[in-house]
């Protein structure tokens, strides 16, 4: 019996194995058997009863159209026409046959039917015996015929119904098809975009629960010495502002602390509205070049953005676009948009294109009609310090400087006031001025001019102490070409005197530097090279002369980098006294360690190695972390060793650190750290990782809502292992055995985005009720927020043409799926088949219908379909909508 059991399967392939191959492995033969053929004669001419629709794929892209084609025991023969339209290939009939180009005008093409033969330009012609048939309507070639034809390599999946295309050659239709999907994913973005998350209300409250973060630190010295320093700071709503409460340690060695209150508000249609109000324990506006700054008790208030983005305006870039061609902008590798027609004065125009501060690189790349490409570089400079065309951007304060909230007060005591303000006369000139009032009741100012035009920009600037003291500005940065870019300051200090320029014949009177970064095209490596030249000169004369030059580079994993200096001085009645040193440094990753050393050296007056280190670090696991480190100071014949060990575990850091020299020196440091915020769900106060009270943090609850009120409830089953994505960047740490996660460390006072990481939740058919949230947090703020799933369904059937009884399949229709309350839950496009498949569809009643933009392709009438998903069966298959004219 068991002889039987093993001969029958055996058997039952090899007669499916035979079936397939006499079948030339169609599987709709093998399913239900071949039709006799019909004997044509001598012609061989192809009939109607072996017609097949197939698709076609280029690559990774395929076409929206199926094409004509003729089963015969020869292989698939293509509808030469229908393929040659396909390919954009400009062939034309003649007497013979047809003729063209392809690719280049001047890569000719010649078919001879009758003589089935093809020939390339003045080449021999290429027998297509055996490859060319004609049929009914017109004529076809087989895939090999093909591969003859073109610089293409035909081959067809019977599988799949597909014929696939692999270019020998770039195809100008395989590019624009790929750009086409690109634009397709940067439309789907915008799309998602504009559908939005949806946005959490976080409005400020006159009283919250404080987020706290506490740190005790004990160190034991080789010398008998020990210390004990506990700190701490909490933070939270107080009288509708953000409150943070700081410990801190005064001169005297005593404990004190300092308190700051924050409001942030909407941004206003009146660009002179407030945005931002702190008062407490503040530091005022310093000035550039005089670099005064009071500290104190006092009020700081300001239109500027509560978080400052890196693209502070848009612009518009345009140009010429022939018709028929297309263009795309690029910011680095990256498409931000395309246009495929021109504006009624023939330009292309991308609109709202984001400046950045420094310097935006652009490129415009055009497509023509036949392959044709070109490029239209766009570049230029917008400075730190400019503000969009009419804008103004102030800053105010007044501080009682010297004096504190807690007592702890310095040894004077001034109100000092401090205004800044900035103008955009236009996108190319912004002027700024810089108030302040010092404490003797003298008035410091500074004013600027920020300028931008094409490949650079540039800056003047004056400054005033008040004091009698002057100082002069101007510096600038300007592109040279392709990567490499200027940047350059020179600064007269004139008669000014402060903490940076020093007084006496030491004063720093002059001041300049240029630096240079490029790229050298070396290969793979791209060798980057950073170089800068700086001179000062004092008051007595002296001058100081320094130049330096990196280069870096990856080879076979190591990471290595080599920085060499020159510096010289030479005094009014000396020469020049020059010396030379250089850093060689490397990093790389060996044994699951990332090791780092240096070696520092001198070149001149005399070669010597003067110092080196080694630094090895480790990651145990998520919570563990160890360093070790030794320098050795080759001159001194010093050597100094340190290591660190760090763990975290139920919400608290421990730190171990150790040191140690030669000369048996050391100490021995402990630092405990926690935070604590309060749990609502679990009405008491809970630790987790330190620097609660620095930035925001989220605790988020993951679960599947099945009673389907979205809030998480008894009946409800908690997730665990589920992974969260904060701005797109998924978060390691899981969700836990209650199905909740803290993710710390989130921006602050600005939209973060909150979506989970599907792929974590393990069940497909388990989606989230919302997309994703967005929320704007505050420092201190752990803010809760429920994420539930639910079960969702698939469907799939084929949207189908009936005229006058014939049916045939429709491609590129968009079907919606609708739910009981009217809302559209799903969508998908049909393919070349009419194949449609919806994902994610929630439990229901849900009714398909063909979108409305598509019905205005058709006349006549369209019928809907309705199914009901549920748990028991979250599938349904064989959705039929169709579409009937006379």
């Amino acid at each position: 019996m068991t002889r039987y059991i093993i001969i029958f399967p055996v058997a039952w392939v090899l007669l499916i194995s035979n079936a397939m191959a006499h079948a030339q492995q169609d599987p709709f033969s093998i399913l239900f058997g071949e039709e006799e053929k019909l004997d044509a004669g001598v012609t061989d001419q192809a009939g109607r009863d072996d017609i097949r629709l197939v698709g076609v794929r280029i690559g990774t892209i395929k076409l929206p159209d199926p094409i004509t084609a003729h089963a015969r025991t020869e292989g698939l023969c293509i509808d030469a026409p229908e393929i040659f339209a396909a390919l954009e290939a400009p062939l034309e009939p003649n007497q013979d046959g047809v003729s063209g180009w392809f690719l280049r005008p001047a890569r000719t093409i010649d078919i001879s039917i009758d003589q089935s033969t093809v020939k390339h330009g003045n080449k021999e012609p290429i027998d297509l015996t055996g490859k060319l048939f004609r049929t009914p309507d017109s004529w076809c070639l087989t895939a090999q015929g093909l591969s003859d034809v073109f610089p293409i390599l035909f081959t067809y999946d019977s599988g799949t119904l597909t014929l696939n295309l692999e270019p020998l050659e770039p195809l100008p239709l395989q590019e624009r098809l790929e750009r086409y999907a690109l634009r397709e994913a940067i439309r789907s973005d915008i799309a998602v975009t504009d559908l939005g998350f949806a946005q959490i209300d976080n409005p400020y409250r006159w009283l919250s629960w404080p987020t706290a973060d506490i740190r005790m630190n004990i160190q034991a010295t080789s010398a008998g010495t020990h210390q004990a320093a506990p700190s701490g700071e909490i933070a939270g709503d107080f009288l509708w502002t953000t409150a943070r409460v700081r410990s801190s340690r005064g001169a005297d060695g005593g404990m004190g602390w300092n308190a700051r209150f924050d409001r942030t508000f909407e941004p206003s249609a009146n660009a002179l509205v407030p945005q931002k109000v702190r008062f407490g324990d503040i530091t005022g506006l310093s000035q550039p070049l005089i670099n005064r700054r009071a500290q104190g008790r006092g009020l700081t208030i300001t239109n500027s953005p509560a978080y400052v983005v890196d693209v502070f305006d848009t612009t518009e870039i345009r140009g010429a676009l022939p018709q028929g061609w297309e263009a795309e902008l690029y910011r680095g590798t990256q498409l931000v948009d395309y246009v495929t027609r021109p504006d009624a004065q023939g330009d292309y125009v991308f609109s709202d294109v984001s400046i950045r501060p420094g310097y935006n690189s652009y490129m415009v790349k055009l497509y023509g009609p036949f392959g044709e490409y070109d490029e239209r570089p766009v570049k230029f400079f917008a400075g730190n310090d400019m503000r969009p065309e009419n804008e103004v951007r102030y800053e105010f304060s007044l501080v009682d400087s010297g004096t504190r909230l807690d007592g702890n007060n310095g040894d004077t005591s001034a109100m000092v006031g401090a205004l800044k303000a900035s103008y955009g006369f236009s996108e190319q000139i912004t002027a700024g001025v810089n108030v302040n009032a010092t404490e003797t009741g003298e008035y410091a100012s500074t004013l600027s001019v920020t300028g931008s035009l094409g490949d650079g920009y540039g800056l003047l600037r004056y400054a005033h102490d008040g004091l009698g003291g002057d100082a002069y500005e101007v510096s600038g940065a300007y592109l040279l070409r392709g990567t490499t870019a200027l940047d350059m300051q020179y600064i007269d200090y004139t008669s000014l005197e402060n903490e940076t320029t020093g007084t006496g014949e030491a004063r720093l009177r002059r001041l300049a530097k240029l630096s240079v970064d490029s790229r050298l095209p070396l290969g793979e490596w791209g060798f980057p090279i950073q170089s800068a030249i700086r001179w000062n000169q004092n008051d007595g004369g002296t001058e100081r002369l320094g130049a330096s030059l990196r280069v870096a580079s990856r080879v076979n994993g190591w990471r290595l980098s080599n920085a060499v200096r020159l510096e010289g001085e030479r005094s009014a009645q000396a020469p020049w006294d020059t010396k030379m040193a250089g850093t060689l440094a490397f990093s790389r990753r060996l044994f699951g360690a990332r090791v780092r050393g240096s070696a520092n050296y001198a070149v001149s007056p005399t070669y010597s190695l003067n110092s080196t280190d080694f630094t090895a670090q480790r990651r145990f696991g998520e919570n563990q972390f160890a360093q070790i480190a030794v320098t050795q100071d080759l001159v001194s014949q010093s050597t100094k060793m340190s290591m660190s060990y760090s763990r975290e575990f139920s919400g608290m850091t421990l730190s171990a650190t150790g040191r140690l020299d030669g000369s048996g020196n050391g100490a021995l440091g402990l630092q405990l750290s926690s935070s604590l915020f309060f749990d609502k769900r679990k009405g008491r106060y809970r630790m987790a990782r330190p620097g609660l009270s620095q930035a925001g943090a989220i605790q988020a609850y993951v679960f599947e809502d099945t009673d389907m009120d979205a809030l998480l409830g008894s009946d409800d089953r908690v997730l665990e292992g589920v992974r969260l994505r904060l701005d797109e960047s998924v978060r390691k740490m899981p969700t836990a055995a209650d199905g909740q996660v803290v993710l710390t460390g989130v921006d602050i006072h600005r939209p973060v985005d909150v979506d989970l990481a599907l792929s974590s939740v393990g069940d497909p058919y388990l989606k989230p009720v919302e997309r994703g949230y967005t929320v704007s947090l505050r420092p201190g703020q752990v803010l809760d927020i429920a994420v539930p799933v639910r079960l969702t369904g698939d469907a799939d059937g084929s949207v189908f043409l009936n005229k006058g009884g014939n049916i045939v399949p429709v491609s590129d229709v968009r079907v919606e799926a609708i739910d009981a309350n009217g809302a559209v839950v799903g969508e998908a496009v049909s393919d070349y088949d009419g194949y449609i498949y919806l994902e994610g569809l929630p439990m229901g009643e849900i009714t398909f219908r063909v979108a409305e933009d598509a019905m205005a392709d058709f006349s006549g009438t369209i019928s809907t379909s309705t199914a009901t998903l549920s748990p028991e069966a979250p599938y349904q298959s064989g959705i039929e909508l169709e579409i009937t004219t006379e």
